[in-house]
């Protein structure tokens, strides 16, 4: 879907895909099916949005209700396969000298209470 970066269409999925992006750690996490998934569910949402406001408009007839009840299942489930929650921070790598260091720590301590 081409939309104008400068309307409030194209403002709307622009900031829905970069929030998702974001959500899933950035550009460089991100393998060419996920930002594919992420693009097709910004617009899914940018067209659920155009149907919502039809439909709160009384304007709406019973296709726009099923396609709507359509794309909220899209929606959802394109969520689910990004990863709803978010991802847990990366955990500090854990060297060598930091062993050696907590080792050294934990024999000082013990040597200590044998001491007393």
């Amino acid at each position: 879907m081409r939309v104008n970066g400068r309307t409030r269409e194209g403002r709307y999925l622009h900031d829905t895909e970069r929030r998702l992006v974001e959500h899933c750690g950035g550009l460089d996490a991100l393998s060419t099916p996920q930002l594919l998934l992420i693009q097709q569910v910004a617009t899914d949402m940018l067209r659920l949005a155009q149907l919502d406001e039809r439909i709160t408009s009384g304007d709406a007839s019973d296709h726009a209700y099923r396609v709507a009840s359509a794309l909220r299942a899209a929606v959802r489930l394109g969520l689910r396969e990004i990863g709803i929650e978010k991802p847990a921070p990366e955990a500090k790598g854990f060297s060598l000298a930091d062993l050696a260091r907590d080792i050294e720590a934990d024999k000082r301590v013990s040597d200590n209470d044998q001491a007393r």
